[in-house]
């Protein structure tokens, strides 16, 4: 449904976040795929949100900070965008999302500015200091709202994290599937482990190999164990 009134708008943030209990998940999920605007609001706030450091603790940034990233979103907004983070930030600042007390403070606009500051949070998940975050390619006709990206530690020989947020959960019956991991070197294609996502489509795989001379992480939707060779397609895929 289009119009600037409609039940579900402002909600992209906490879509992204994973903070929408699982029956606004579904409901979102469905208008979306109508909506033009929310699909556009989903986008503008993708890559910060593949950015945050989910396994550090949040906490409330001071006024100053806030006021500071306000400034250079508004300096470094397309002119295409303002009137999205206009709406993004009347639904969410000074309003708190139903969520952990340490998420209330993100609304979108600061969710686009923060992408550098999150950057010494990244490095904490992997332990180095100069971590390379790439963003994934994700196939829209098997995942409309999927989204990925691959932590790189500065060294590569320590593997890797592949964070995918909004992806199909795989059914759980005897046709049950998982996501499963490759690395393409040198026109050779090697298995990596095997993982799933929540309710929410979020999951975390990863990459135990070096990545040295490695041009591609993939995924694919495979038997559960894993399998030796792609059977499809992937899903995801990084290039390096």
């Amino acid at each position: 449904m289009e119009g600037r009134d409609h039940r579900h708008e402002g909600n992209a943030a906490a879509y992204l976040l994973g903070a929408l209990p699982d029956l606004e998940v579904q409901a979102f999920e469905r208008h979306v795929m109508g909506c033009s605007t929310c699909r556009d609001e989903i986008e503008l706030l993708r890559p910060a949100v593949e950015a945050l450091p989910r396994s550090v603790p949040p906490l409330e940034p001071p006024a100053r900070l806030k006021r500071t990233l306000m400034r250079e979103v508004r300096n470094d907004l397309s002119p295409a965008r303002p009137r999205l983070l206009a709406r993004a930030k009347e639904r969410f600042e000074g309003r708190s999302l139903n969520v952990r007390p340490a998420l209330a403070w993100v609304s979108a606009a600061v969710l686009v500015a923060s992408g550098t500051a999150l950057g010494f949070g990244a490095a904490q998940i992997t332990g180095t200091a100069d971590p390379e975050i790439l963003t994934a390619s994700v196939d829209r006709d098997r995942a409309t709202l999927g989204s990925a990206s691959l932590t790189v530690p500065g060294n590569s020989e320590r593997g890797a994290v592949l964070s995918v947020h909004g992806m199909p959960t795989l059914p759980s019956d005897r046709s049950s599937e998982v996501y499963q991991l490759w690395l393409e070197r040198a026109g050779e294609v090697i298995p990596g482990a095997t993982f799933s996502v929540g309710s929410d489509g979020s999951g975390y795989g990863t990459v135990d190999h070096s990545l040295e001379e490695v041009d591609r992480v993939m995924v694919t939707r495979e038997a559960p164990g894993g399998a030796k060779v792609p059977s499809e397609t992937p899903v995801i895929e990084v290039t390096l």
